[in-house]
């Protein structure tokens, strides 16, 4: 998931997606051989959409569009 101390993850998207702007986004996975794989790299948002049924909880998706080089950063 996302996460960001000052707004939701939905709203940020949706202000850069609106905005037509670039972020910098961090994202990985931690595998079970004790070794974190994270990658960072500026991306754009080029669609958003949220959805919900009746009386169930909102969810959203997006696609994003890298501008660049997408950088690897392994921890032990």
């Amino acid at each position: 998931g996302l996460t960001n101390d000052t707004a939701s993850a939905a709203e940020v998207l949706m202000v850069h997606y609106l905005a037509r702007t670039s972020f910098t986004i961090a994202f990985g996975l931690a595998d079970s051989a004790a070794q974190d794989h994270s990658y960072s790299g500026t991306f754009f948002c080029t669609s958003f959409e949220e959805s919900a049924g009746t009386e169930d909880t909102v969810t959203y998706s997006a696609t994003f569009e890298s501008t660049g080089a997408i950088a690897l950063d392994t921890t032990d």
